[in-house]
This record gives C-alpha cells, sequence and structure tokens, in this order.
C-alpha cells in the first residue's frame, strides 16, 4: 500500500516538474528570442541598462529550469538529496516572491497615508488643531526657558503627530520627501536621451510601443523631448495619426497624456489580474512544495522500512 502511494506521487511530482521545466523553457526561449531579434527589449531605465524585459526573461527562464530539472530527476530516482533541494529551492522563491507582494502593498498603503495626511496637513494655518499644536509646543519650551530643538520630549510629540521637520509653523505644512515616483520619472527621462541612439535599439522600440499603445508622449509630458532633441519636435510615435516626420508638426498634433501616469493608472486598474496570476503561482507552488516532501517522507518510510 505504502509502495504504491509511493508510485503515485512519484508520477504526479514527475508530471508536474516537466510542465515546470517545459515553461521554464519557453521562458527562456522567449528571452533569447527578444535578445537577439529586439535587443535589449523595454529598458527605460539608463540606470540599469541590464534590466531589460529579455534579460529578466532569460534569467526567470534558466531558475526555472534548473527547479524543474532537479524536481524531475529527484521524483524518477527517488533521491531524497534532490528532493529535499527541490523543497529549499522552491520554498525559496515562494518566499521572495510574498515578500515583494509584502512590500509592494506596504508601500502602496504608506503612499495612501501620506496623501490624506499631506492633504489635511498643507490646509491653511489657521486650523484650530494645527494653532493648538504649535502654541503647546512653543508655550511649554518658554516655560521651561529651552530652546525648541530636536531633544524636547515636546518636539517630539508634534513630530510624530503632524510629520514636521523642523520647529516652525511652515514645518507643519512641509511636504513629504521625494518619493519613488520622482526617482522613477527623473530616471527615465535620463533614458529618454539614449531614444534613437546606435546599440539602443531594445529602449527606442519599448518607447515607440508604449507611446503607440498608450497614446501617451514623454515622461510627464511630451515637452521632455523638447529637451532630447533640442526642438519643438517629439518621436513619429507620439502623433494622434501616424506618419513621416510627423512629430516635427504642431503640438496639436501629438497626444498629451504623461506615459508615467497613464501606464500607472492602467497597472492600478489591472491589480485584480495581477493579483489572480499571483495568487494561481503562489497555488502551483504550495502544490510542488506538497508533492516534494509528501515524497520525501514516502521513500523515507520506504528506506526505514526496508532497512
Amino acid at each position: 500500500m505504502a509502495r504504491g502511494c509511493l508510485q503515485g506521487v512519484k508520477y504526479l511530482m514527475f508530471a508536474f516538474n516537466l510542465l515546470f521545466w517545459l515553461g521554464g523553457c519557453g521562458i527562456l526561449g522567449v528571452g533569447i528570442w527578444l535578445a537577439a531579434t529586439q535587443g535589449n527589449f523595454a529598458t527605460l531605465s539608463s540606470s540599469f541598462p541590464s534590466l531589460s524585459a529579455a534579460n529578466l526573461l532569460i534569467v526567470t527562464g534558466t531558475f526555472v529550469m534548473a527547479i524543474g530539472f532537479v524536481g524531475c530527476i529527484g521524483a524518477i530516482k527517488e533521491n531524497k538529496c534532490l528532493l529535499l533541494t527541490f523543497f529549499v529551492l522552491l520554498l525559496l522563491v515562494f518566499l521572495l516572491e510574498a515578500s515583494l507582494a509584502i512590500l509592494f502593498f506596504a508601500y502602496t498603503d504608506k503612499k495612501t497615508l501620506q496623501a490624506h495626511l499631506g492633504g489635511s496637513l498643507s490646509q491653511p494655518w489657521n486650523r484650530p488643531f494645527l494653532q493648538g499644536a504649535w502654541f503647546f509646543y512653543w508655550r511649554t519650551n518658554a516655560l521651561r526657558n529651552q530652546d525648541p530643538g530636536p531633544l524636547g520630549w515636546q518636539h517630539g510629540a508634534v513630530w510624530v503627530v503632524t510629520g514636521v521637520r523642523r520647529h516652525s509653523p511652515e514645518g507643519l505644512c512641509a511636504r513629504p520627501s521625494p518619493s519613488i515616483d520622482r526617482y522613477a520619472q527623473r530616471d527615465l527621462k535620463k533614458g529618454l536621451h539614449l531614444y534613437g541612439t546606435p546599440g539602443n535599439v531594445g529602449l527606442t522600440n519599448a518607447w515607440s510601443i508604449i507611446q503607440t499603445d498608450f497614446r501617451c508622449c514623454g515622461v510627464s509630458n511630451y515637452t521632455d523631448w523638447f529637451e532630447v532633441y533640442n526642438a519643438t519636435r517629439v518621436p513619429d510615435s507620439c502623433c494622434l495619426e501616424f506618419s513621416d516626420s510627423c512629430g516635427l508638426h504642431a503640438p496639436g498634433t501629438w497626444w498629451k497624456a504623461p506615459c508615467y501616469e497613464t501606464v500607472k493608472v492602467w497597472l492600478q486598474e489591472n491589480l485584480l489580474a495581477v493579483g489572480v496570476f499571483g495568487l494561481c503561482t503562489a497555488l502551483v507552488q504550495i502544490l510542488g512544495l506538497t508533492f516534494a516532501m509528501t515524497m520525501y517522507c514516502q521513500v523515507v518510510k520506504a528506506d526505514t522500512y526496508c532497512a
């Protein structure tokens, strides 16, 4: 009975890992094809030129193939070492994906909170709560004959409640530090200067596809391209109706929407699809972990029984 259960789990795990390995082959093939025909496809960042869709697919496909291969051989040979190696590798991938998901949602919640706080703190200074908080801080320090500074407990209380950086009324309305969005837009704008240059066909194709499909132009505005060309012109992919040298025409013939915000809104609207895909991926990985550990335990029991 135990031997029959082991054989069933063995073939199920082999089939699972065979599909896993074939999926890795497909991902690797697409990555190699993109690298060979499109250059560094979808390389939009000038700071991370190697972070392209082609390179990511190649690395991901190779890693998936390796995990699937280890799982297949471990299942066929009923090798405890390979089964345990497969389990550990798949568990590390699962934990990494879970950590990234947690960081993503934490960052999203932080931005939402900052938006609400920023909106409330940016109101005029005559709000009673802000007046009272600032008066309390100034008055208690005056009574203690202390210079208001970052070491005082009153300053610390007002710092925590209002998020100020110094002891001034203007500090209560100070804007938060530059967000990831600003850094990303700045880096993307640097990448625009590589558009159409030799050796950057991937970046050029990526920007052309994004601007055509999303009907947008530039990172934050179509004027981003003016700095690239040192002239009042944009790429032809920005045109409402594509034609040769249409980027030299009047701005009325170009898309006006900023690409960064347009793509960001599109991603937010498709978070459900991304969530469903991530959930399915997690379920498949949990299934693989279950198969691996079940078979490992069965092999250990069989070895103990035979001994």
